[in-house]
């Protein structure tokens, strides 16, 4: 429990600056998993456990309309580039340094833990590593972190090393589109692109149902 109750600490003050706050995280550093830190054994730098998120509920349809406005506000200011409209979903794990056989073995230890369905909702748009994702509200942050939290210590257990927590990557979020940004477009800013995408929202963030997370597939 040490581990992971250090983790917890660790993530609950990331998310208090990245989210409690005003600031839009106007395109920080997201390293999910770095492969300087996976031996010649560990043959996949990055594998990832996801809950779908199609538009079957209407939770999730109003997560994929809001996507929808969102990404037409940012288009006035140029194309968007790798739009996830047609594939959104919500990573649980980012899962580093794991070879096939390894992966296996995490599979089997954390489909294996039991957990209550969650209720999640995305409150704004932010930006992380030049893409603009949807932000899971931070009462949605902590009972998916509580879920996840509950994965890696059970793979502990198993004797299974967590090469890096998910306390220190970016906060729960849906992956969107990437903002007409740089050369091409000079005068173009993440704040000013944020600002338009976040007033397209509809009040109370992009979905104000819950969309209720269940399940998971991968690794």
């Amino acid at each position: 429990m040490g581990k992971v109750y250090v983790a917890f600490l660790v993530f609950l003050t990331a998310l208090m600056s990245e989210i409690v706050s005003g600031d839009n995280l106007l395109c920080e550093d997201a390293v999910y998993c770095n492969s300087a830190l996976c031996s010649s054994n560990n043959a996949t730098n990055m594998a990832g456990t996801l809950h779908p998120l199609m538009g079957n509920s209407s939770g999730e349809q109003e997560l994929l309309n809001s996507a929808k406005l969102a990404m037409e506000a940012v288009q006035q200011f140029g194309p968007v580039s790798n739009p996830s409209i047609g594939s959104l979903h919500l990573s649980f794990q980012y899962l580093c340094c794991y070879n096939d056989t390894e992966l296996q073995h995490v599979s089997e230890v954390i489909h294996a833990v039991k957990w209550q369905p969650i209720n999640v909702t995305f409150s704004r748009i932010v930006c992380a590593a030049g893409e603009f994702v949807a932000l899971a509200s931070p009462t949605s942050q902590g009972d998916l972190f509580g879920v996840v939290s509950a994965m890696e210590e059970a793979m502990a257990v198993a004797g299974i090393a967590v090469h890096r927590y998910r306390a220190a990557q970016f906060a729960f979020h849906v992956s969107l589109f990437q903002p007409p940004i740089g050369a091409k477009f000079p005068n173009n800013t993440y704040a000013d692109m944020l600002a338009a995408a976040n007033e397209a929202l509809p009040p109370g963030g992009l979905n104000i149902n819950p969309i209720v997370v269940d399940s998971f597939i991968g690794p």
